[in-house]
């Protein structure tokens, strides 16, 4: 009975122990998720300042009752007083990169290009009807200054098929968004000379060319965009042809010059690189 009695005694203390050490073990199984869990959290201090401000960062230096250094998420260093801190808290960062993984450069400095094709639909020359439609191609290539200031030249080429002239626009392109956000509304300036093609009967010499848009442009990703542009196209040309006349009395020879102002309207669809 004795022998019993210490064979239950046993056993129910090595239940005993294997429940407080399953108990010990998801104990300490937790308190090593919760404390990964908050490692593996990105946090940033948040320093109210009593003027209303809020600047988020991580705090590189603290003088007691002198100075805060705090730097941002962009790497800049701010100072502020102490008796300016109303008070500093800690919050998740947000990641700011993924938050920008879809800006194209034009939020950093640096070298960008574009392509533009579209089409010019001419509605006079000098109040002198014209061909109507022209098929356009176009290429700026330049420096983006900040993520709204675009300076760059280009060359296009503007093909009008009913008169069979080519125009190769040489200009100067300036752009800037209205936004640094994923689809910002611009304008944008082409301005600069053109190069008229020549037949066998009109020898065409182009002149001034000038080209303001206003249009949106969409990120694609941290490479590209597109953008859609509608605007004005105003084309300087002196059209210069051969006349021969010959009323069997007599025989005149001569060039006729004749100057234009093509005005048209233009729409282009470009991709941003």
């Amino acid at each position: 009975m004795f022998f019993i009695s210490n064979n239950i005694i046993s056993l129910q203390y090595y239940v005993f122990n294997i429940n407080k050490m399953k108990s010990l073990f998801v104990t300490g199984l937790l308190s090593f998720i919760s404390v990964f869990s908050l490692l593996a959290q990105d946090y940033q201090e948040v320093i109210c300042l009593k003027n209303g401000s809020v600047i988020r960062g991580t705090i590189v230096e603290q003088q007691p009752n002198v100075l805060l250094k705090v730097k941002t998420a962009d790497g800049s260093i701010f100072v502020y007083p102490m008796n300016e801190v109303e008070k500093i808290t800690k919050e998740e960062a947000i990641n700011r990169e993924s938050e920008k993984s879809n800006r194209i450069r034009t939020d950093v400095k640096g070298y960008r290009g574009s392509v533009e094709v579209g089409t010019i639909v001419n509605f006079k020359a000098s109040g002198i009807p014209i061909d109507k439609g022209a098929f356009s191609i176009t290429t700026s290539h330049g420096y983006q200054f900040n993520p709204y200031i675009f300076l760059g030249t280009g060359f296009g080429l503007d093909y009008h098929a009913a008169g069979k002239h080519l125009f190769i626009p040489l200009f100067v392109d300036l752009r800037t968004n209205f936004s640094d956000t994923n689809i910002t509304p611009f304008w944008g300036i082409k301005a600069g000379y053109s190069i008229g093609s020549k037949n066998a009967y009109n020898k065409v010499s182009t002149g001034a060319y000038f080209n303001p848009t206003f249009g949106v442009r969409f990120i694609l990703n941290r490479q590209s965009a597109m953008n859609i542009a509608f605007g004005y196209n105003l084309q300087q040309q002196i059209v210069k042809k051969d006349i021969y006349y010959n009323d069997n009395f007599f025989i005149y020879t001569g060039v006729y010059h004749h100057r234009l102002l093509r005005h048209a309207l233009s729409l282009r669809l470009g991709v941003d690189f």
